[in-house]
């Protein structure tokens, strides 16, 4: 009964029991061999065991099962991106996102894909997209803030550094990087503060 073997995959990966997960992926497989779905479950469960190489062929599977499938073109990308593969992730996020135009995470991801590649003004659209499309979103607000910076708007940055902060006011990692913008305007007793929220 593949739906049960499903359901107690989901749970069991839930719980933390992802050897246990994988399992019942595999035994929906064996029942359902042409169905993309049980390689994308069996695929996010090896991701999060940190077995890339498994997790790529899973998804790999269930896409050539459907290769409209945006969950494993997402999670193909993000896997490929964590192996280095820059190229192949920025493929598989723009697939990702010509079937969902509107999917959140994958502009900021690819966002973060273009930025690594020197591709900033491609960077910068995909993030400000992620913001039209969810205005809360603090990683798009964050990554945004850092492109800019890079590229010497600051005061522009620092609209974004303050939401991303608004948004997560217990972050470490926002109150560093308002810090290393308040630094970089001169700001320095402001930045110093920011350090020490990062810091406890």
């Amino acid at each position: 009964y593949a739906d049960a073997h499903t359901n107690l995959g989901n749970v069991l990966k839930e719980q933390g029991k992802l050897d246990e997960a994988a399992a019942c992926y595999r035994r929906v497989i064996e029942l359902l061999p042409q169905a993309p779905e049980p390689h994308y479950n069996l695929a996010n469960v090896l991701a999060q065991q940190d077995k890339l190489d498994d997790a790529i062929a899973a998804h790999r599977q269930a896409l050539a099962r459907n290769p409209d499938f945006v969950g494993s073109h997402n999670n193909l990308a993000t896997a490929l991106a964590a192996k280095g593969e820059t190229a192949a992730a920025i493929e598989h996020y723009q697939s990702a996102l010509a079937l969902q135009p509107n999917l959140t995470e994958a502009h900021i991801n690819l966002g973060v894909m273009l930025a690594a590649a020197g591709q900033l003004d491609e960077a910068l659209t995909h993030y400000r997209r992620a913001l039209e499309i969810d205005p809360n979103q603090p990683e798009a607000h964050t990554n945004l803030a850092n492109a800019l910076m890079s590229q010497g708007h600051l005061e522009q940055a620092a609209v974004h550094c303050a939401r991303a902060l608004a948004l997560k006011r217990d972050s470490p990692e926002m109150h560093n990087n308002f810090g290393i913008l308040l630094a970089a305007q001169g700001k320095d007793e402001e930045a110093g503060r920011h350090f020490e929220h990062a810091l406890t």
